[in-house]
């Protein structure tokens, strides 16, 4: 009968922390999600789009499940697999018009969504011997010097 979800724009209150940023844009965007959902996934889509708005509406903590359901929708959004012409989602996606300005709204919603999810993402690690990743390590035994070639009197056989 009532509303009792608090209008964020309407009272001109910034949200505080991460959780409520991507709350704020689920509910700010929720026709969006589910219109780009159903055009880009089907009705999988659509099931996504909705575990992950049902998940935000909830007062806690989103659940594993919640955050999967948001990973696969930003895949979906930013149509990682239309290049699969065995996933349903390359066929969908060829029946869409390129003019069309669904397809501004989608990738506006990728962008948004992914800068949304940031603060939930580990760092990305650079693994060592990888070009960029700044200086290598030394082992250990590499850094310490040879005791027994600095002092003349430790050699062998002197």
């Amino acid at each position: 009968m009532f509303d009792t979800t608090p209008d964020v724009a309407a009272f001109g209150v910034v949200p505080s922390t991460p959780l409520d940023e991507l709350r704020s844009f689920a509910g700010a965007w929720q026709d969006a999600l589910l219109d780009a959902a159903g055009l880009l996934g089907g009705s999988a889509g659509l099931r996504i789009a909705h575990i992950v708005l049902d998940g935000l509406a909830q007062p806690a903590k989103p659940s594993r499940r919640t955050m999967r359901a948001l990973d696969e929708l930003l895949q979906l959004l930013r149509l990682d697999d239309v290049h699969d012409p065995s996933r349903i989602e390359a066929e969908l996606f060829s029946a869409i018009d390129p003019a069309s300005t669904c397809v501004e709204e989608i990738c506006l919603l990728a962008v948004n969504r992914r800068r949304s999810l940031t603060p939930y993402r580990p760092p990305k690690l650079t693994p060592l011997g990888a070009r960029g990743a700044g200086p290598r390590r030394r082992s250990f035994q590499a850094a310490q010097p040879d005791r027994a070639s600095d002092d003349p009197g430790l050699r062998l056989g002197s």
